[in-house]
């Protein structure tokens, strides 16, 4: 039943979400607090905020009869998927490999396309789901596999440019809640 399979999936999301939250806190530098500089009280603030209105929208989803990009299912992947995989990928492996590849925050984008592409492969390595190839066949799974490297492009360009994921969660929620509408 829907009840009963989504809650695993929103309880795993959720528990993600305040891990990876917690620790790109703990560590502003990891993606919330490079470009906009908030302090630590800020970022807090602002992750209870968005935590409180995920929570508000997985209640109001997983307790109605919601349909389209509101279904169970859709309301995860554009609203907590998102910011998990942004502070995973463009917050943790972000700063890892500007580390391994001595990219300075402020380097060109010529500098910083090392960082940028090894991202976007991880990325889009992510999400090439082996039960995907099995139900939509091969085919399928490869177009979205470029597009998923693309977006992981895309939000690379913008972690880079604006120092922080702060911009990245939005844009990575409007093109999964595009992707649900499809």
């Amino acid at each position: 039943s829907r009840i009963s399979a989504v809650p695993n999936v929103a309880i795993a999301s959720v528990v993600n979400l305040v891990i990876f939250g917690t620790l790109a806190v703990i560590w502003p530098r990891l993606g919330f607090g490079d470009g906009w500089k908030p302090n630590r009280s800020q970022s807090l603030t602002v992750f209870f905020l968005i935590g409180g209105a995920l929570l508000f929208g997985q209640w109001i989803a997983l307790f109605t009869e919601a349909t389209g990009p509101f279904k169970p299912m859709g309301y995860i992947i554009w609203t907590i998927t998102p910011v998990e995989e942004e502070i995973l990928f463009r917050g943790f492996l972000h700063a890892w490999l500007v580390r391994a590849f001595n990219v300075r925050p402020d380097a060109s984008f010529q500098k910083a396309t090392p960082v940028i592409l090894l991202g976007a492969a991880w990325f889009a390595l992510w999400h090439l789901v082996p039960d995907a190839i099995l139900h939509y066949g091969w085919e399928i799974v490869a177009l979205q596999t470029v597009w998923t490297f693309a977006a992981g492009i895309l939000f690379g360009t913008l972690r880079h440019w604006t120092g922080s994921i702060w911009l990245t969660i939005p844009v990575h929620a409007a093109g999964n809640f595009i992707a649900v509408m499809l």
